[in-house]
């Protein structure tokens, strides 16, 4: 690896996590992306063609039965990193890895303390008629990312797994909103 000054700088393992958008790569770096920058992985989380390259989150594009990949969200991207510790920890020992898969129940959007949009998805991540705005949304991304933030500390405190997510094929989808939700 090589930091902002051009040192080389040797290392074992290097893991990246930040923002919604792709970190761009040198020209040089041989992977193949997206048109968005993102890294295509299998189902895994593995980089084709790299031996020992593992990619999840924002970053990876992980396509799904539909062709299409995967949305960029916390939501996706936090069961997708656990997932790929497990996957590397199974090929360290030796055991099999598992192709990841997920079902997300809402897409949610904050829009501070008071105000905000909860949509509930059906199969295949697919936007409903069901969804709740105002104080009541707001409270629901409230109590998720609350869960997010306990559940790896309680996991710790426990040794006992408890963050876990729903599995089924995964179709990526537009939020559908309805016309109570314009002005």
């Amino acid at each position: 690896m090589e930091i902002e000054g051009g040192e080389p700088v040797a290392v074992d393992a290097v893991i990246w996590c930040a923002g919604v958008s792709p970190a761009p790569f040198p020209a040089g770096a041989r992977l193949a992306l997206d048109g968005a920058g993102r890294i295509e992985v299998d189902a895994h989380l593995r980089v084709p063609g790299h031996e020992g390259l593992w990619c999840a989150g924002d970053q990876a594009r992980l396509d799904i039965a539909s062709g299409e990949p995967l949305r960029a969200a916390c939501a996706i991207a936090m069961p997708m990193g656990t997932h790929l510790g497990d996957n590397i920890a199974s090929a360290v020992r030796g055991a099999p890895t598992a192709p990841f898969s997920m079902h997300t129940a809402m897409l949610c959007v904050s829009l501070g303390r008071r105000d905000g949009i909860a949509q509930h998805l059906g199969e295949h991540d697919v936007a409903t008629e069901r969804f709740w705005t105002g104080r009541r949304a707001a409270w629901i991304k409230e109590r998720i990312v609350r869960a997010t933030s306990w559940l790896p500390r309680a996991e710790g405190r426990m040794r006992v797994p408890l963050y876990r997510w729903p599995s089924a094929p995964l179709s990526a989808a537009p939020l559908l909103l309805t016309a109570e939700l314009d002005p």
